[in-house]
């Protein structure tokens, strides 16, 4: 097992968001001084001509053995969507091979199928994936299955994508909804709590919207998973910068 699912506090995980591989190499440096636990490689925002084995193995090297998440998201990938459910897998089972710390693959729930809220219903779609976990699995790797609705979600709706994920054969869930109202982001703490209550297996249950910051700082203390985090001074969104979330790890969990 690696860091990903044995651990004893939320894993602080630098999200990478540069297009090429000296920046990264930079970033990950940097990273590394300010004393992140591990990193997420977003495969969607480099550019083509750097996803080549010499680039993957200079940018998982720079990791200086930390463990590696790995995405490649249709809705983000660089090239507009050009590129087939089937290419951008093989993309990163090729990236995935390349080097002992990467240890995370994320299939997002409607891969081979695009669909509402990001999970699939479609018998075939969810035969690949769980043919795709079993051989992560065989790789020695971890499967991640993420969903991103990108909207309010009351818990039934949030624990029955949970479930369905779970089923198909993964380590980790994660859903990404949104909290545009203080009565929104106060009912995505309580789903947090209920999901660690009613759910069998590690889960990263996050938000966006205008409301999300004081879900993305506890949630991950509540739920003791992933910490999505920026190094200071990058623009991460709805990710927390860095020294926060080590911070807010520290106060509440020593």
């Amino acid at each position: 097992m690696s860091l990903f699912l044995e651990h004893t506090k939320p894993i602080i995980t630098t999200m990478l968001k540069p297009n090429n591989t000296k920046d990264l190499v930079r970033d990950i440096e940097a990273a590394l001084k300010e004393g992140t636990d591990a990193f997420c490689l977003e495969i969607e925002l480099m550019k083509t001509e750097c996803r080549t084995a010499t680039d993957f193995k200079d940018i998982f090297g720079a990791m200086n053995g930390k463990p590696a998440y790995i995405t490649n998201y249709r809705r983000l990938n660089i090239n507009d969507w050009v590129q087939s459910d089937e290419e951008l897998t093989e993309q990163m089972l090729f990236a995935f091979s390349l080097a002992d710390n990467v240890k995370l693959f994320d299939i997002r729930g409607d891969l081979f199928d695009e669909s509402p809220d990001e999970i699939t219903y479609n018998e075939k779609a969810i035969e690949k994936q769980i043919a795709l976990a079993k051989e992560v699995h065989h790789l020695g790797g971890e499967v991640l299955m993420s969903s991103h609705p990108l909207r309010f979600m009351p818990y039934e709706d949030v624990l029955k994508i949970a479930k369905v994920q779970a089923e198909r054969g993964v380590d980790i869930v994660k859903i990404v909804t949104l909290a545009e109202s203080e009565k929104q982001v106060d009912e995505n703490i309580k789903t947090t709590l209920r999901l660690k209550e009613d759910l069998d297996k590690q889960f990263l249950f996050l938000c966006g919207g205008s409301h999300c910051r004081r879900h993305r700082l506890l949630g991950p203390v509540l739920s003791n998973s992933l910490f999505l985090s920026v190094q200071k001074g990058i623009d991460g969104g709805p990710q927390p910068q860095m020294d926060d979330a080590k911070r807010i790890v520290e106060m509440i969990l020593g």
